[in-house]
């Protein structure tokens, strides 16, 4: 749900800037207009965003490397509010992530809270949502 000062996380191998953000962008053509589920992106579908709950493509970071890492740090480097970021997720999930990743999603002022039944098949991991402390940040 859109949440002042909270950022969501999710990694995953896209291999593209251009994959990773066709993952998070909504449809809007015709069709969508009358059909939610044609409206929703394949990462609401995936993770059981609602309409209601939605996020805003304009507040959201991809990240491509290009390359894969376990490392937290490296993969989110160069988003936006890096430091500030950074910080609140290694301090809350440490920096080791469970796999190799080469592309990293996040939403800012969104709190995605993990309740929706979620089907087995993604293409992205959740790794969590944290509050940002920084006073660049807005909080």
């Amino acid at each position: 749900m859109e949440r002042s000062g909270y950022v969501s996380l999710w990694v995953g191998n896209f291999g593209t800037f251009e994959n990773a953000l066709a993952y998070i962008e909504k449809n809007y053509s015709d069709e969508a207009q009358e059909d939610d589920e044609l409206y929703k992106s394949e990462l609401m579908r995936e993770y059981g965003i609602d309409i209601d709950s939605e996020y805003d493509e304009d507040f959201a970071d991809c990240i491509c490397h290009g390359r894969k890492t376990k490392s937290l740090t490296e993969l989110i480097n160069g988003c936006s509010y890096c430091k500030a970021v950074t910080w609140a997720f290694v301090s809350d999930v440490g920096d080791e992530l469970p796999d190799s990743f080469d592309s990293a999603i996040l939403l800012y002022d969104y709190n995605y809270d993990n309740s929706a039944e979620i089907g087995t098949c993604h293409r992205a991991v959740f790794i969590g949502s944290v509050k940002v402390s920084d006073p660049k940040y807005g909080s």
